[in-house]
């Protein structure tokens, strides 16, 4: 016997835009999920910032995801490297730094700081919970 449950129960579209794009979509989350995060015994639910979808390029839209997941209400350490081989980005290497670098320069992430530290095999990006930052364990990330 198989069995098998999406991670979307149902959708509507809510609006459409004057060249008949999508606008705005309600999902409903299946039961299962709903279950785990009201009655699971450690739900731990990482969201987004609303301002998330406003992050322009995608490389700053990965770096945020990746600070969420990586930093979370402290601070993490990832080598330059490390995060262009994660992105799945196809473009050169020195492209991509540059990139993240302008990132790095703008610092307008919704709810992290960045900043770029020398590392011993190449540049490192250090992302920082605003409100406060728990100090960096040592060979986080990469």
């Amino acid at each position: 016997m198989v069995e098998a449950e999406g991670l979307i129960s149902s959708y509507r579209v809510l609006s459409r835009t004057d060249t008949n794009r999508v606008s705005s979509v309600e999902i409903e989350a299946p039961k299962w999920i709903y279950q785990e995060i009201v009655e699971g015994k450690q739900p731990d639910v990482l969201t987004v910032h609303p301002d998330y979808f406003l992050i322009e390029p995608g490389i700053g839209r990965f770096v945020y995801r990746l600070a969420r997941r990586a930093a979370g209400k402290g601070e993490a350490k990832w080598s330059f490297r490390t995060i262009y081989e994660r992105s799945g980005s196809t473009g050169q290497f020195k492209d991509f730094s540059r990139h993240l670098r302008k990132i790095i320069a703008s610092n307008d992430l919704p709810e992290y700081d960045l900043r770029e530290e020398r590392g011993q095999s190449g540049p490192l990006l250090i992302m920082t919970y605003r409100n406060g930052a728990a100090p960096l364990e040592s060979g986080q990330g990469g």
